[in-house]
């Protein structure tokens, strides 16, 4: 199986500060060299704070560059860039507003585009989460079910258009009741030879348009809703897609996703999650409940393995190491299926990884992530990303 390997020069730069961290933490002076010691730590620090801030200063103008490559996209090169900025920078109860973007190219002539955002208004009373892309991008896929049959990870290249929102109203003591609208314009699908979607004639392999629309309700208790470190979190998302909407498909789409973090020493932090995401009716390939990413079930290939449901959770740690540094590591279980019914214990996947962390805004706690994750069967995979991953 191949591995997907993405290399970021932030994230290199990271990994130098650290060792650079760890080495002079580990000192250890003796009696007669204290005050001389402690004079070349303090002037250390002091300069340290000063590229701090620096560095910080950098992130907010300029884009971290992102190289990539794998054998079905070839090089891919790229920019990422995320910014918060605070609408009412007097009132301490409006979340500030994050703007997040993201675009690249690959050497086969691939493009990836993708503006997103989350607009808080005075007290948090309205917000709008959500974003727009476009993409000419190969996706993976090991057939649909649980257990993939196919020998090898499939590899095909999708063209699409689409734009999913939620706009949400205040309703009182950090509930919000939201309007979803999603809309997936799939332009068409380039498919290998003699492939698997192609001879099984699956539901959306000549592309097509997914418009759906349907409702949100939030519970948010979180601290800072960009880095945790207690709280609680709950939404429950219901969208119908339609043909009287326009869709080409007609099924209905659920989510429950359960948060929990808990401070638990010295800024160290547990963080859980528990997922679950039913597709319902007539739904197409390419929007079936997928394992993996960069935010759940991290180290497999997102979308490799499959299906109408899935069941996922999370448990991860959080520690400070030193003024801009951090590290985390996790571990995550989770399974598709075609029903809830057919679910079996037996079958969980597992994944497990570590992250470092570079705190690019430290008024808002917002870090660059660089994490290593790591699944069964050789799965494996490097994420570069702004933010936690939940």
């Amino acid at each position: 199986m191949a591995e997907k390997l993405v290399l970021s020069y932030p994230g290199l730069i990271f990994l130098c500060f650290l060792f650079l961290t760890v080495g002079a933490s580990s000192l250890e002076p003796t009696v007669s060299e204290e005050p001389i010691v402690q004079e070349k730590q303090d002037s250390f620090k002091i300069k340290f704070d000063r590229f701090n801030k620096k560095a910080e200063k950098f992130f907010t103008y300029v884009p971290a560059p992102i190289v990539s490559s794998s054998p079905e996209t070839g090089y891919v090169y790229g920019l990422a860039k995320l910014n918060i900025i605070e609408l009412y920078p007097a009132d301490t109860g409006t979340t500030p507003t994050n703007i997040h973007g993201l675009v690249s190219f690959s050497s086969l002539g691939h493009t990836n585009f993708y503006a997103g955002t989350q607009v808080y208004l005075r007290a948090d009373s309205y917000f709008m989460q959500g974003g727009i892309g476009y993409r000419y991008f190969p996706e993976y896929i090991q057939g649909i079910g649980n257990q993939p049959f196919l020998r090898d990870v499939e590899s095909f290249v999708l063209r699409q258009v689409y734009t999913n929102n939620v706009f949400y109203k205040g309703l009182y003591q950090n509930n919000f009741l939201g309007f979803v609208c999603n809309v997936n314009n799939v332009l068409g699908i380039t498919l290998p030879k003699d492939s698997y979607l192609d001879i099984e004639n699956i539901t959306g392999k000549d592309g097509g348009l997914s418009v759906g629309f349907g409702l949100s309700y939030l519970y948010d208790k979180r601290d800072n809703r960009y880095n945790s470190s207690s709280g609680h979190y709950f939404n429950l998302e219901m969208t119908f897609h339609q043909h009287w909407f326009g869709s080409d498909f007609n099924y209905n789409h659920y989510v429950i996703d359960l948060r929990e973090y808990r401070l638990i020493y010295r800024h160290q932090v547990l963080a859980f999650q528990l997922y679950t995401e039913a597709n319902l009716g007539d739904v197409p390939f390419f929007s079936l409940a997928k394992l993996g990413g960069s935010n759940r079930m991290r180290g497999y290939y997102e979308g490799a393995i499959r299906d109408k449901i899935i069941l996922d959770s999370q448990v991860e740690y959080r520690v400070p190491i030193w003024n801009i540094f951090g590290m985390t590591a996790w571990v995550g279980t989770g399974r598709v299926a075609e029903s809830y019914e057919s679910l079996e214990a037996a079958d969980f996947w597992f994944s497990y990884g570590f992250g470092l962390r570079f705190m690019i805004d430290s008024k808002n706690k917002t870090n660059l992530r660089l994490e290593f994750g790591f699944g069964e069967e050789g799965y494996q995979a490097l994420n570069v990303n702004f933010s936690e991953a939940f």
